[in-house]
């Protein structure tokens, strides 16, 4: 368990108020924006929208402003990241690790969920071979992360508390996130 500060205590929290929203609405306020274009073409999305960095907006809607009420809960809360381990025949001592988070913005998003499915049926199916006498070559880490669309924080937080471990013994990371895409 990492020691966590008060939020109010907290930095490198960002100044500007973010939050998301759904494609159909960013598309509808982009599309309407008005001000300069953006500084540098890798400002822009996959929306077929010219995206303008305003203030305000164009033509009829000038004078139209966006007002959003948000409910947020700030708080620490905890997290849990999931590991399994199926260890190695001939490199027990060398870890090849299968991971990727499992929480999400909003529910359905392929962006964890596809990967999420991949991992765990990679599991039942390396669970299936190990009862019938299989092993790997090495040991195989698989980890569910936890709290990723906050910073990365199970994955961090699980790297730095075993950065000796992954330094002598890690050989690869497979990234599960988003398998289908």
């Amino acid at each position: 368990y990492a020691y966590r500060r008060e939020i109010t205590e907290a930095v490198g929290l960002p100044n500007i108020p973010v939050h998301p929203i759904g494609y159909y609405d960013a598309q509808n306020l982009l599309e309407k924006m008005g001000g300069a274009a953006p500084p540098d073409s890798n400002w822009k999305g996959n929306l077929h929208v010219p995206y303008n960095v305003g203030p305000g907006f164009i033509g009829n809607f000038s004078t139209r402003k966006v007002k959003m009420h948000i409910h947020s809960n700030n708080k620490v809360t905890r997290i849990y990241n999931v590991i399994g381990t199926l260890r190695g025949a001939v490199e027990p001592d060398r870890y090849v690790i299968l991971g990727g988070h499992r929480d999400s913005w909003v529910f359905g998003g392929i962006d964890p969920q596809s990967g999420a499915a991949v991992v765990h049926e990679i599991v039942r199916s390396f669970g299936t071979l190990k009862k019938e006498g299989w092993r790997p070559r090495r040991t195989i880490l698989f980890a569910s992360w936890d709290a990723e669309e906050f910073g990365l924080l199970g994955s961090t937080e699980w790297a730095e508390e075993n950065s000796r471990l992954l330094q002598e013994r890690g050989v690869a990371y497979v990234n599960a996130d988003s398998s289908i895409e």
